[in-house]
This record gives C-alpha cells, sequence and structure tokens, in this order.
C-alpha cells in the first residue's frame, strides 16, 4: 500500500503534479503541453499530453493533503509566480522567497514518486515542510531567469562531491518553466560544515561557478528584496540548461 509522503496516510488516488494554473500558463492556450523529465542523468521520453486534464500523475500524496495545504501553497504561490512567467517585474520580498523556496522543494519531493525507488528527501525533511511551510535544513533554493523559452525538470540523485568538500551527499532538482529557472540542492553536510542552528550555509570559495552573479538565493530568505527579472540571464538556451542542472557534479 502506498503511503502520503508528508502525512504517512494512505495515498488514495494519482495526484497532478503540476498545478492546473501551472499547465495553462506553460501552454499559452494551446491544448498540448510538453515538459521533458530528466532523473539522475538519465533523460525519460518527454512528457506530452493534451486535452483538460493533462498533467503528470504520481501516486505519492493523500486527498486531504493535497487538498487543503498543498492547495493553499499553490494558491498563495500562484500569483508570484504567474507574474514571473508573464514576465511582469516585481520585487520578492523576505515572505515571497520564502513561498517561492517552499513551493519549489515541495515540488521536488513530489517528483521522485516519478521514479519511485530513486529517494533523497527523508520523511523528518517531507514533514518538516508540511509542518513549518518551508524548506528542511540542509537546503538551498536559487531563482534565474531564462532567456529561452524551455520546459524541462532535472532531478539528480547521487551527486558526486569531491572527498575534500563541505557535502556528504546531495540531490539537485533544476526547473525551465518559461523564463522561469529554479534550482534546489538538497545536501547533507559534515558537521564541521553545519552552523550552531543546523542550518546549511555552504560556499564553494575555490571553485569557479559560472551562475555565480547569475542567480538569486531565496532560501535561506534574504534580508532585501530580490528584483526580477534579474539583471543577468541564467540560462541562454537549451544548451546552458543541462549545465546548469549539472552544477554541483564536480564540487
Amino acid at each position: 500500500m502506498r503511503t502520503c509522503i508528508f502525512c504517512g496516510s494512505r495515498a488514495t488516488s494519482k495526484e497532478h503534479v503540476f498545478s492546473s494554473w501551472l499547465i495553462e500558463a506553460l501552454s499559452n492556450g494551446s491544448q498540448r503541453t510538453e515538459i521533458t523529465l530528466s532523473i539522475a542523468g538519465e533523460t525519460l521520453t518527454p512528457w506530452a499530453e493534451t486535452g483538460p486534464e493533462r498533467g503528470l500523475k504520481v501516486r505519492s500524496v493523500c486527498r486531504r493533503c493535497n487538498n487543503n495545504w498543498m492547495s493553499e501553497l499553490e494558491e498563495t504561490v500562484k500569483p508570484y509566480l504567474l507574474a514571473m512567467l508573464r514576465d511582469f517585474s516585481l520585487p520578492l520580498d523576505r515572505e515571497a522567497q520564502i513561498l517561492i523556496a517552499t513551493w519549489t522543494v515541495k515540488l521536488a519531493m513530489v517528483l521522485e514518486g516519478v521514479r519511485p525507488t530513486v529517494k533523497f528527501y527523508t520523511d523528518s525533511s517531507r514533514r518538516v515542510l508540511m509542518e513549518q511551510r518551508q524548506p528542511p535544513d540542509g537546503t538551498m533554493v536559487w531563482l534565474g531567469c531564462g532567456a529561452y523559452a524551455g520546459r524541462s525538470v532535472a532531478l539528480g540523485r547521487s551527486i558526486g562531491f569531491s572527498a575534500d568538500g563541505p557535502v556528504l551527499a546531495g540531490a539537485a532538482m533544476t526547473m525551465c518553466f518559461g523564463h522561469v529557472v529554479l534550482q534546489v540542492l538538497a545536501a547533507t553536510l559534515k558537521p564541521e560544515h553545519k552552523d550552531f542552528q543546523g542550518r546549511m550555509n555552504v560556499n564553494f570559495p575555490n571553485i569557479p561557478d559560472p551562475w555565480r552573479g547569475r542567480l538569486s538565493v531565496v532560501w535561506p530568505p534574504q534580508n532585501r528584496t530580490v528584483d526580477w527579472p534579474p539583471v543577468r540571464s541564467a540560462v541562454a538556451d537549451e544548451a546552458e540548461a543541462v549545465q546548469l542542472s549539472k552544477r554541483f557534479e564536480n564540487f
């Protein structure tokens, strides 16, 4: 019996990974939506569906979670993401950054259901997100703008961090939805790289990172507003989106 990844109740039905409002925004009036999924370096057959009920589905959450706190999160973040998808300019304050980061990590957790045998997030980390409405410790989320309207999701598992780096194990998710680029790094850190609060504070000062300065950190949230759209584009084309999804492989 499959159980809800958040509360542990029975997962009684398949639920949409991407909400209908996001599907409609990505379709631009078309009845066809295409998204390329890549998990652990393996590109799956591009997901493409037509009709009003289109949407990738997984059996990993219960109806109570889906219809209550998850639905509330979707409705709260929706105005921000729709404005960004439509290329409106707006400042993202601390509250908006937390919302976007929480929604992004929730999506990463649900997307693991596409390949149930490949897991990184723990029961406790998913419960933290459900109960506290924020990403768990050991998480960073970046936001950027793409110069091309790509639609892809890449999930990396068992990332090969170097032995002398700060991370024991990690998983990354990179999403390109229209001109919105989101990236999540969930990591287990070595004890000497955790601060007293247990928050992740990962810096890679000795490793070249071409996306530093092109992506804005939204988790942990910043004490200043993050302007959308940013001055510099994070992704110029599909090839650069693939490179971004591999950002942490050599860290």
